[in-house]
């Protein structure tokens, strides 16, 4: 994105870079004010169809993660949204343990 226009930014999907192997601090802290949405979850492994579980449940070290969010310079309207797939009958408790956990 270095050479690209200022209105060309990224998704960090977070699950997906672990999926990937790829460290999602890292990802965040060098695309920064380039990310303009920020798909939030944990995943169970590396595998490509690994389980999407609440958070602090996976690989995902949500606090290293937060503590990054909060220190980096993104764009004022970057989209947060919560990603969780795990248990679709019931989702809410899994996604409400979630969030407790991101307050």
């Amino acid at each position: 994105l270095n050479n690209r226009g200022s209105n060309m930014g990224a998704c960090l999907d977070v699950g997906n870079a672990i999926r990937a192997s790829e460290d999602p601090v890292l990802a965040l802290e060098q695309l920064e004010a380039r990310i303009v949405g920020i798909h939030l979850k944990s995943v169970s492994s590396r595998d490509p169809d690994s389980e999407v579980v609440e958070l602090g449940q996976g690989l995902l070290d949500t606090d290293a993660f937060l503590h990054a969010l909060k220190a980096v310079a993104l764009v004022n309207d970057v989209a947060l949204s919560l990603e969780y797939l795990a248990q679709p009958d019931q989702p809410v408790p899994g996604a409400l343990r979630s969030l407790a956990l991101l307050r």
